[in-house]
C-alpha cells in the first residue's frame, strides 16, 4: 500500500505546474558569494557560474524572476535567517548544524576530496520553496541539466565533482553510471527502458526494478502487453510487476509474494530475461556448452536459462570462466543487458532499426496497452479513456492558446537561439522545424480536468482503514496543498523528458505564459491540448493563482508512440479512477 500512496502522490506532483508568468511578477531573493569560481563568478561584469546557472534554470522552472544579494560566504545564511534572501546558492556543504536553522534540498552535486564528500544543496527559510526547488531539482537531475553544467564548467570526475541522483538518508549511493555503462545508459533513456527515474547505477537492483525495465523493454518492442493480474499475490501492488507475472515471466519466492524488494541475482536475471525473450521476441541460440567452473552452483531451475543467455550472448561470466549465479545484479548492469537484448531484437528485426538503437520518433497515436484482456488506450484518439462527445469552451481560451503556440512557433524558427540550448544541429533543426507548425490549424483539441472530488473520494476508498494512516490529513493537509496549484504543464514536461534530456531542454526554452483578470465563465483549472499532425502538439493549461487572476501556461510535447498525453492519463486514471480525469472533445 506505500506504493500505492507513492503513485497517487506522483500522479498529483506531476499536475503541479511548473513554470508560471502572472500579472505580478514574482520574484525570488538569492544570497551568494559571487567570488567562488567556478560556481559564482563574474565574467564581462555579468553574474555567471555553475550554481548561478541552475538557479535560473530552476527559478525559471517555478516563474520567478531572481534578484541575487551578492555579499561575503558568512553573511550568505544570515541573509536567508533573517528573511532578507528567500534562499542561498554559493556551493554550500549540507550540515547538521545548519539543517538546525534552514530548510536544505536534496544534494545536487556532491565533492569527495581525501575519502571524505561533501554534500552541497540550497538552504531556504522556507519550507514550501524548498519543497518546489526539490521539484525542480529532480527534473534538472534525471533531465540531464546538471550534468550538462558539470560538463560545461569542467566540473568533471577527475575534479571530484559528481551529479547525485540517488535520495537517501547517508547519501551513499552513486547515482551516475560507471565509464563502461554510460553509453547503453543513454540508449536505454531514448528507447524508453528507463524513464526518467533517479537510479542507483552501481548498487544492487531489486526485483521489482528489474520488473520495470523489463516491462519497458517489452512496450519498446511489442508496442502493447496483455495479461491478467494474479489475485493472489499480497506483497506488491506494482502494475508492471503483476503484468509480468501474469505473462509468466516473473514467478514468486511462493504462491503469494513475488518479493519485490530483494535484490536480484544474477540466475534470476538470466531466467528472467529468457522468459521475457521466449514470451515477446524469439531468437534463435547457438548450442555451445558453456562449462563454467562455477556451474555446480547454478541452481536446477536456472540451469538452461544460464546456458541459452550465454549462447545469446546478452550474459556471460564474471572472469575466470565463472558465471557467479548468487552474486546480485546492478542497475547499470541490467541496463546494458537489456540494450543488449534491444540491439539484437532490432537485428533480427523484430524492432524497427531507430527503436532498436534507442531513438525514439514518429507521430503514432497512443500505444495500446493490455490488461486482463481489456484494450485501455489505442489509435490516435481517446476513445478508450471515455473521451465525451464535445465540450463548449470560450473562444477566449482557445484564441489565447492558439496565441501562445504561435509565439513559440515563431521563436523556433530562431535556429542560432535555439542552438544555445541544444548539443547538435539535428537537434537544432528538429526543434526549429517546430516553426512549421500551422498553428490554428490543429488536428483536434482536447478539454481536459482533473476532478477534484472523485480523485478525494477515491483516495479515501483506497485507504480507508488502512493501519498507521490518516486519510483525513492526506486529503486536507496534503491534498489541499496541491489541489491549489494543479495543472497540466509538468505532465507535458515529464513526457517530453522521457524522450532525452536534449529534447527536454530544447522544448522548455520554446514554453510561454501569460496572465489574466479571470473570465466570469472561469470555474475549474482546465488544460486544453492542440494535437498537430507531425511531432510535436501543445498543451496550455489555465489555472487559478490568485483572487481575480489566471494564468495560461504552454508546452510543447512530443508526440509519440510510446509515452503521451494519452497514456499517461490512462496511468492516472487506472490508479484514481476512470472518472478522476475528464476527458472531451472541444466544439
Amino acid at each position: 500500500m506505500k506504493k500505492l500512496l507513492s503513485v497517487v502522490l506522483t500522479i498529483a506532483l506531476i499536475l503541479t505546474s511548473a513554470v508560471y508568468v502572472f500579472a505580478e511578477e514574482k520574484i525570488l531573493k538569492v544570497a551568494v558569494d559571487s567570488n567562488l569560481e567556478p560556481f559564482e563568478y563574474h565574467e564581462n561584469g555579468v553574474l555567471t557560474g555553475f550554481d548561478i546557472e541552475l538557479m535560473n534554470f530552476l527559478a525559471e522552472r517555478l516563474g520567478y524572476k531572481v534578484e541575487y544579494f551578492e555579499c561575503p560566504f558568512d553573511i550568505v545564511f544570515m541573509s536567508v535567517m533573517s528573511g532578507q534572501s528567500d534562499c542561498a546558492i554559493s556551493a554550500i556543504s549540507i550540515t547538521e548544524e545548519r539543517k538546525k536553522n534552514l530548510y536544505y534540498t536534496e544534494p545536487y552535486i556532491y565533492y569527495e576530496k581525501d575519502g571524505v564528500r561533501d554534500y552541497l544543496g540550497i538552504p531556504s527559510n522556507n519550507e514550501t520553496l524548498r519543497d518546489e526547488l526539490n521539484n525542480q531539482l529532480a527534473i534538472a537531475k534525471a533531465s540531464g541539466i546538471v550534468d550538462n553544467l558539470l560538463a560545461k564548467y569542467n566540473l568533471t570526475e577527475s575534479e571530484g565533482y559528481f551529479t547525485f541522483y540517488e535520495n537517501t538518508e547517508d547519501h551513499s549511493i552513486d547515482g551516475i553510471p560507471s565509464d563502461w555503462a554510460k553509453e547503453s545508459v543513454d540508449i536505454a533513456f531514448r528507447a524508453g527502458i528507463t524513464d526518467g527515474t533517479r537510479y542507483a547505477y552501481k548498487s544492487p537492483i531489486t526485483r521489482e526494478k528489474f520488473c520495470e525495465l523489463i516491462y519497458n523493454l517489452i512496450l519498446a518492442v511489442k508496442k502493447e502487453i496483455s495479461a491478467t493480474h494474479p489475485e493472489n499475490i499480497t506483497d506488491t501492488d506494482n502494475r508492471k510487476m503483476l503484468v509480468l507475472a501474469g505473462l509468466g515471466i516473473i514467478n514468486g519466492k511462493n504462491q503469494t509474494e513475488l518479493a519485490p524488494n530483494d535484490f536480484l541475482t544474477r540466475e534470476e536475471a538470466a531466467t528472467i530475461i529468457v522468459r521475457m525473450i521466449n514470451k515477446a521476441m524469439p531468437m534463435a541460440a547457438t548450442e555451445m556448452w558453456f562449462s563454467y567452473d562455477d556451474i555446480a552452483e547454478i541452481s536446477d531451475w536456472a540451469s538452461d536459462s544460464v546456458q541459452i543467455i550465454s549462447n545469446l550472448g546478452f550474459m556471460q561470466g564474471v572472469g575466470e570462466n565463472k558465471f557467479a549465479p548468487k552474486e546480485t545484479y546492478t542497475t547499470e548492469q541490467a541496463i546494458a543487458t537489456l540494450v543488449r537484448v534491444l540491439k539484437s531484437a532490432g537485428e533480427a528485426g523484430l524492432v524497427d532499426e531507430e527503436t532498436s538503437m534507442g531513438i525514439i520518433g514518429g507521430a503514432d497515436g497512443p500505444t495500446a496497452i493490455i490488461i486482463g484482456g481489456e484494450t485501455t488506450v489505442t489509435g490516435n484518439t481517446a476513445e478508450k479513456i471515455d473521451v465525451t462527445e464535445t465540450v463548449k469552451i470560450n473562444d477566449f481560451y482557445i484564441d489565447e492558446a492558439v496565441k501562445l503556440v504561435t509565439e513559440s512557433c515563431e521563436l523556433a524558427k530562431d535556429k542560432e537561439f535555439i542552438g544555445m540550448y541544444t548539443a547538435n544541429d539535428d537537434i537544432t533543426e528538429k526543434i526549429s522545424s517546430i516553426g512549421d507548425i500551422v498553428c490554428n490549424e490543429p488536428a483536434e483539441i482536447y478539454f481536459m480536468s482533473a476532478n477534484r472530488e472523485e480523485i478525494m473520494k477515491n483516495i479515501r476508498e483506497i485507504y480507508n482503514g488502512e493501519e498507521n494512516f490518516d486519510v483525513e490529513k492526506l486529503t486536507e493537509d496534503k491534498f489541499e496543498k496541491l489541489w491549489n496549484r494543479m495543472n497540466f504543464s509538468a505532465l507535458a514536461g515529464m513526457i517530453n523528458a522521457s524522450y532525452g534530456s536534449e529534447n527536454l531542454a530544447a522544448l522548455s526554452i520554446l514554453a510561454n505564459s501569460e496572465g489574466y483578470v479571470m473570465p466570469k465563465d472561469f470555474k475549474r483549472d482546465f488544460a486544453l491540448f492542440l494535437q498537430y499532425d507531425g511531432e510535436y502538439s501543445a498543451l496550455v493549461s489555465f489555472s487559478e493563482y490568485g483572487e481575480g487572476v489566471i494564468s495560461a501556461n504552454m508546452t510543447f510535447v512530443k508526440n509519440g508512440n510510446k509515452d503521451n498525453i494519452f497514456s499517461r492519463l490512462y496511468e492516472i486514471t487506472s490508479v484514481l479512477g476512470e472518472n478522476s480525469i475528464d476527458v472531451a472533445y472541444v466544439k
